[in-house]
């Protein structure tokens, strides 16, 4: 009477209202609260679970160009990117 492996897991990771940002939601992470302008892979790094955020203040890093690749465009120091699960959803577009 094993549960199948499918069975979904809580992970404290995750709760139970996490869920995947969408371009144009509102965000937190560890920059500050910002809207989403890019999702997927990057040039520089592994992994296609990568959020670009347009911040709402100039705490960030770039203008949405990284390494010479652009993947959005926002205010210079207003972009950054993060991994999927640093990423908190607080308005859904």
């Amino acid at each position: 009477g094993n549960a199948p492996a499918s069975a979904p897991a809580a992970a404290p990771e995750a709760p139970a209202e996490a869920r995947p940002p969408k371009l144009g939601d509102r965000v937190e992470c560890d920059w500050g609260e910002g809207v989403v302008k890019f999702l997927g892979a990057v040039h520089y790094a592994k992994g296609d679970d990568w959020v670009g955020v347009a911040l709402d203040d100039a705490d960030g890093k770039n203008d949405g160009t990284i390494k010479g690749q652009q993947y959005f465009e926002c205010a210079p120091k207003h972009g950054v990117m993060v991994r999927e699960a640093d990423v908190d959803v607080l308005v859904s577009a």
